[in-house]
């Protein structure tokens, strides 16, 4: 009852599983935590040769659930994803930053407050040698930021902190996907972006990509029309109105 199609079909019997799993913390903690250690470790020996049962082909599913009720249950789960993250494996590393961002951007999930020193590992990743996981992390960023909003303003800051290393990498794709993450969080979220980034993406106008450039004024264009939206109703400022 934790996960997709039985969570959907009876949210009663999901809300009962959930509160479950937290009064029977103490019982279920190392079973859960032997399940998904062993569900992982399938994972990376691959399905060549093994056929996992269908609920270790669906662990991803069952971790994020496990995470959103209770995330300190997972305590010997999550060192085995952050040896992945700093795996020389591109699809080793890849494949752990697909789950644990999916994990943090989980609505309702804690574990980017919980596990701090964690996120702290993950967020390395925007420096990630390969182009396609600096790309999945400006993505990554958005979607967090959108989800999370400022619930905690040191973890949001913190990950908006991370967009300056992409909007001048040297890869392409990578300051694309950079300025739209930017600019999705600016005009949602406008108190998460602060004017100095909103300039460092302005200077992206003189990049050599016309791509770039392009993206560049119609997002920067997006911005201003939403901030003009929220306020259009606003009280103008004594000094003006006088």
């Amino acid at each position: 009852r934790l996960v997709q199609p039985c969570k959907g079909e009876n949210p009663a019997a999901h809300t009962l599983a959930c509160n479950l799993i937290r009064k029977s913390e103490n019982t279920l903690q190392i079973s859960v935590q032997h399940f998904l250690t062993d569900a992982l470790s399938t994972q990376r020996c691959g399905t060549d040769e093994l056929d996992p049962p269908p609920l270790c082909r669906r662990y991803a599913d069952i971790l994020e659930a496990v995470a959103i009720t209770d995330s300190t249950s997972l305590v010997t789960v999550w060192p085995i994803i952050m040896d992945e993250l700093q795996s020389d494996d591109t699809e080793v590393r890849t494949r752990a930053v697909k789950l644990f961002g999916r994990i943090l951007a989980a609505p309702g999930c804690t574990v980017a407050r919980d596990f701090g020193h964690y996120l702290q590992q993950f967020l390395r990743r925007f420096d990630d040698r390969k182009t396609e996981i600096r790309v999945e992390m400006a993505k990554w960023g958005s979607s967090f930021l959108l989800g999370f909003g400022d619930e905690d303003v040191s973890v949001a800051k913190e990950v908006v902190g991370h967009f300056n290393s992409g909007l001048g990498d040297w890869e392409e794709k990578v300051r694309l996907a950079t300025v739209s993450a930017v600019c999705d969080v600016a005009e949602a979220l406008p108190r998460l972006v602060d004017v100095e980034l909103l300039r460092l993406v302005g200077v992206r106008m003189r990049c050599k990509k016309n791509s770039v450039r392009q993206l560049v004024l119609k997002r920067l264009a997006s911005v201003y029309r939403a901030y003009v939206a929220r306020y259009a109703d606003a009280d103008p400022p004594q000094s003006e109105s006088e």
